[in-house]
Protein backbone atom coordinates (compact mmCIF):
# COMPACT_ATOMS: atom_id res chain seq x y z
CA UNK A 1 0.00 0.00 0.00
CA UNK A 2 1.03 3.63 -0.92
CA UNK A 3 -0.13 6.52 0.87
CA UNK A 4 0.26 9.75 -1.60
CA UNK A 5 -0.07 13.82 -0.36
CA UNK A 6 0.26 16.46 -2.83
CA UNK A 7 0.91 19.16 -0.47
CA UNK A 8 1.91 17.55 2.77
CA UNK A 9 4.92 14.92 2.08
CA UNK A 10 6.80 17.35 4.14
CA UNK A 11 4.79 16.43 7.20
CA UNK A 12 4.44 12.58 6.85
CA UNK A 13 7.47 11.76 8.71
CA UNK A 14 6.30 13.54 11.94
CA UNK A 15 2.45 11.95 11.28
CA UNK A 16 3.94 8.61 10.87
CA UNK A 17 5.51 8.80 14.32
CA UNK A 18 2.15 9.92 15.78
CA UNK A 19 1.09 6.89 14.73
CA UNK A 20 3.85 4.67 15.60
CA UNK A 21 4.04 6.34 19.18
CA UNK A 22 -0.12 5.33 19.64
CA UNK A 23 1.85 1.84 20.08
CA UNK A 24 -1.03 0.25 18.75
CA UNK A 25 -1.30 -3.21 16.49
CA UNK A 26 2.44 -2.92 14.96
CA UNK A 27 2.02 -6.61 14.35
CA UNK A 28 -1.17 -6.05 12.57
CA UNK A 29 -1.33 -5.12 9.04
CA UNK A 30 -4.45 -3.91 8.00
CA UNK A 31 -5.36 -2.38 11.76
CA UNK A 32 -1.55 -0.54 11.36
CA UNK A 33 -2.01 0.78 8.30
CA UNK A 34 -5.66 2.36 9.40
CA UNK A 35 -3.32 3.75 11.95
CA UNK A 36 -1.07 5.48 9.76
CA UNK A 37 -3.68 6.77 7.65
CA UNK A 38 -5.88 7.99 9.80
CA UNK A 39 -2.86 9.84 11.67
CA UNK A 40 -1.52 11.30 7.89
CA UNK A 41 -4.69 12.33 6.99
CA UNK A 42 -5.68 15.56 9.29
CA UNK A 43 -9.20 15.12 9.95
CA UNK A 44 -10.01 18.40 7.90
CA UNK A 45 -8.83 16.95 4.86
CA UNK A 46 -11.02 13.78 5.54
CA UNK A 47 -13.05 14.25 2.63
CA UNK A 48 -11.61 16.41 0.04
CA UNK A 49 -11.46 15.00 -3.43
CA UNK A 50 -7.67 16.03 -3.69
CA UNK A 51 -4.41 16.14 -1.74
CA UNK A 52 -3.94 12.65 -0.15
CA UNK A 53 -4.42 9.03 -2.00
CA UNK A 54 -4.24 5.74 -1.32
CA UNK A 55 -2.36 3.02 -4.25
CA UNK A 56 -1.11 0.34 -4.87
CA UNK A 57 1.90 1.67 -6.79
CA UNK A 58 4.03 5.30 -6.16
CA UNK A 59 2.60 7.85 -7.36
CA UNK A 60 3.84 11.52 -8.22
CA UNK A 61 7.23 11.82 -5.55
CA UNK A 62 9.33 14.37 -4.60
CA UNK A 63 10.78 12.41 -1.26
CA UNK A 64 13.04 9.72 -0.81
CA UNK A 65 10.07 6.88 -0.07
CA UNK A 66 9.51 6.55 3.78
CA UNK A 67 8.82 2.61 4.14
CA UNK A 68 6.73 0.90 6.96
CA UNK A 69 7.84 -2.94 6.79
CA UNK A 70 5.15 -4.16 9.39
CA UNK A 71 6.22 -8.40 9.41
CA UNK A 72 10.44 -6.65 10.80
CA UNK A 73 8.51 -3.98 12.88
CA UNK A 74 10.78 -1.61 10.81
CA UNK A 75 11.15 2.02 9.20
CA UNK A 76 13.38 3.06 6.51
CA UNK A 77 13.83 5.98 4.20
CA UNK A 78 14.92 4.32 0.43
CA UNK A 79 15.91 6.45 -2.72
CA UNK A 80 12.92 6.45 -5.46
CA UNK A 81 15.51 4.99 -8.23
CA UNK A 82 16.06 1.77 -5.78
CA UNK A 83 12.35 1.07 -7.24
CA UNK A 84 11.42 -1.50 -9.77
CA UNK A 85 8.08 -0.99 -11.46
CA UNK A 86 6.97 1.93 -9.41
CA UNK A 87 7.51 -0.81 -6.71
CA UNK A 88 10.08 -2.23 -3.45
CA UNK A 89 12.05 -5.12 -4.80
CA UNK A 90 11.14 -8.14 -2.23
CA UNK A 91 14.92 -8.25 -2.06
CA UNK A 92 15.45 -4.67 -0.87
CA UNK A 93 17.52 -4.42 2.34
CA UNK A 94 18.21 -1.20 3.76
CA UNK A 95 21.83 -0.17 4.82
CA UNK A 96 19.73 1.01 8.15
CA UNK A 97 16.55 1.26 9.79
CA UNK A 98 14.57 2.34 12.94
CA UNK A 99 13.28 -0.72 14.97
CA UNK A 100 8.96 1.09 15.61
CA UNK A 101 10.09 1.67 19.12
CA UNK A 102 12.40 3.88 17.99
CA UNK A 103 11.05 5.78 15.45
CA UNK A 104 8.47 6.62 17.85
CA UNK A 105 10.60 7.73 20.18
CA UNK A 106 12.11 10.64 17.73
CA UNK A 107 9.91 12.76 18.80
CA UNK A 108 7.27 15.48 17.56
CA UNK A 109 9.64 17.06 15.64
CA UNK A 110 10.92 14.33 13.16
CA UNK A 111 11.44 15.52 10.21
CA UNK A 112 13.31 14.53 6.64
CA UNK A 113 16.40 15.68 7.35
CA UNK A 114 16.66 13.44 10.89
CA UNK A 115 15.70 10.50 8.84
CA UNK A 116 19.28 10.70 6.89
CA UNK A 117 20.77 9.15 10.02
CA UNK A 118 18.81 6.23 11.46
CA UNK A 119 19.91 3.36 13.72
CA UNK A 120 20.47 -0.20 12.07
CA UNK A 121 19.04 -2.73 13.25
Amino acid sequence: MWLYSHWAGYTLPARLRAALARQQRWDDEAYLARIIICEAIPEKHIKDETGFGISTCMQDNEYSILVVDIPKQRVFIMPEDALKDRQIPADYEPAAAFTFEQYADLGAEVDWDRLEQPVTV
